[in-house]
């Protein structure tokens, strides 16, 4: 009854298209429902009355997490007797397979085709809507934890070596190629095979993935290969972790495993470095510029560096004959509160300056009021006043010495 139902569905539309010449399509999607990685067949077939002189515009229905692919020779022509006349046809088919579980849906789209005029007229052309098309993933009973998810009728993994893995030098290198073979599954849904896992010592030059896809009349299979080369760096010992794969077999309905053995790997450390010959042509800059630098060096302390020492204790002592150090001292015995000390250094500075008498006086009478201050009977007066008075007065009276006595601060001249 379901079959009877589907045929007049399918004849119904063309009885009724043959009376107007218009476009028929047929979309034929039986089977919704498969395992990831497993197609489903999904495909169109489009009638004119007459011909099509250009190809239809497929659509690509492009989906996220379903792969949409054409399989060898999807495309073919085709023909059909739809009352009592021929009218040719194009068909293509789809492959199409969910990457991952879950439901999923084609988008909306048209066909569009473009065809002779029966009447002998202009081409005619139309766009046949195409409704969206829903497609479920499931995941077979046991497989349910099975990550990443591979489902096939054969999975086998082969693993070669290209040269030396054990006691090589510092500098070797070899190539460790893993060969994944599968059928009843494509090859681009298999996971990477190489682990990725870092050994000190070792270092890993991966080349990008070979993949070959094989279609036998719709059953897919194919191979994954994966190329790596390692290089011996330094010395160590250790292994190439094993690489496995769990898998869905589709025919027992059970998980199998495909495995290959782990790779041991050691080296040895390089070698020490030869020890270059001198090359005393090279180094013969080298050698005149220590040699001048040493000759330098010696005619410094032999002729510079007593007239340089000697021209430094002359500084020195005329600085500290002078009356910016003999000023700087009274400075420094007034911050200290020391009252001989200031007396000293006041006269030493006194007598490398010319004060007018005012001055002297007033300077002495602050030495006598800090003096009365300290070992006096009376309390009355402040004796950081006193100080504060002295610093004043001194400064005053250098300011005043200076003005009218300038020849005392400038530089002698140079041609005396």
């Amino acid at each position: 009854m379901k079959y009877l139902a589907l045929l007049l569905f399918l004849v119904w539309p063309f009885s009724a298209v043959a009376q107007d010449n218009e476009p028929v399509l047929e979309i034929t999607f039986e089977e919704r429902e498969t395992i990831p990685g497993q197609p489903l067949t999904l495909r169109l077939t489009v009638f004119v009355p007459t011909f099509m002189p250009k190809p239809p515009v497929w659509p690509s229905f492009e989906t996220p997490n379903l792969r949409i692919r054409l399989p060898e020779k999807s495309t073919s022509p085709t023909s059909r007797t739809i009352n009592g006349e021929t009218w040719s046809g194009i068909s293509r088919r789809y492959q199409v397979t969910p990457v991952v579980p879950g439901s999923f849906s084609l988008p909306p789209s048209v066909l569009q085709i473009t065809y002779r005029n029966p009447d002998g007229g202009p081409e005619l052309s139309a766009e046949l809507p195409i409704e969206a098309l829903d497609v479920t993933g499931v995941l077979p009973e046991g497989a349910e934890d099975l990550s990443p998810f591979v489902a096939a009728t054969k999975l086998t993994l082969k693993q070669d070596i290209e040269g030396t893995t054990e006691d090589m030098d510092a500098g070797q290198s070899f190539s460790r190629v893993l060969t994944a073979e599968v059928d009843g599954l494509s090859p681009y849904f298999l996971p990477t095979l190489t682990p990725d896992v870092h050994i000190d010592g070792l270092r890993a030059y991966p080349e990008t993935p070979s993949i070959d896809e094989r279609d036998n009349r719709g059953l897919l299979s194919g191979t994954r290969t994966e190329r790596t080369v390692y290089l011996a760096e330094t010395a160590l010992a250790d292994q190439l972790p094993a690489v496995s794969i769990d898998w869905f077999n589709l025919k027992t309905g059970e998980i199998e495993t495909a495995t290959a053995e782990a790779i041991a790997v050691s080296s040895k450390a390089p070698p020490p470095p030869p020890k270059a010959p001198l090359d005393w042509q090279r180094l013969f800059p080298y050698i005149l510029a220590v040699v001048l630098l040493a000759a330098l060096a010696w005619a410094w302390f032999r002729w510079l560096a007593a007239p340089i020492r000697n021209w430094q204790v002359r500084r020195r002592a005329a600085y500290l004959a002078s009356e910016p150090y003999a000023f700087k001292q009274v400075q420094r015995a007034c911050k200290d509160r020391d009252l001989d000390g200031a007396r000293q250094a006041s006269d030493i500075w006194q007598s490398r300056v010319s004060l007018t008498e005012m001055d002297k006086a007033s300077i002495t009478n602050v030495f006598l009021a800090i003096g009365r201050a300290r070992f006096g009977s009376s309390v009355s007066v402040d004796d950081e006043e006193n100080w504060h008075r002295l610093k004043e007065t001194m400064e005053a009276a250098r300011q005043s010495h200076r003005r009218y006595n300038p020849s005392d601060i400038e530089l002698p001249p140079l041609n005396p």
